[in-house]
């Protein structure tokens, strides 16, 4: 990744980012075992670093996320909004520990 351009983020091995020229990143990328999932506001910048990535590791394209590491990743290209969340690990970490049927503070 550090060949590529990428800098590593002190607080998260698993999270690279590719400098901009203003304080924000170009893209990000999160790594996790075999998986990686690339970031950006621009739709076209990450094919060129999707491929770079894909000739140093073996890897595969399983197109657009919807869940990654846990997370549900659900995309609305017509509002520009991408919402991510745990529930279904959390759900299945409460129905596994029988702590489904008691009482929740929301």
């Amino acid at each position: 990744m550090l060949g590529l351009g990428f800098k590593e983020v002190e607080v998260d091995q698993g999270l690279f980012i590719l400098p901009g020229t203003s304080n924000k990143p170009l893209i990000w990328v999160l790594l996790w075992v075999d998986d990686f999932l690339l970031l950006s506001f621009d739709e076209k910048l990450p094919l060129k670093y999707k491929k770079a990535i894909m000739a140093l590791y073996k890897t595969r394209d399983l197109g657009e996320p919807s869940v990654f590491v846990g997370y549900e990743i659900t995309r609305n290209k017509a509002t520009g909004t991408l919402h991510i969340c745990q529930s279904r690990f959390i759900n299945d970490l409460l129905k596994s520990r029988d702590l489904w049927a008691h009482n929740v503070l929301t």
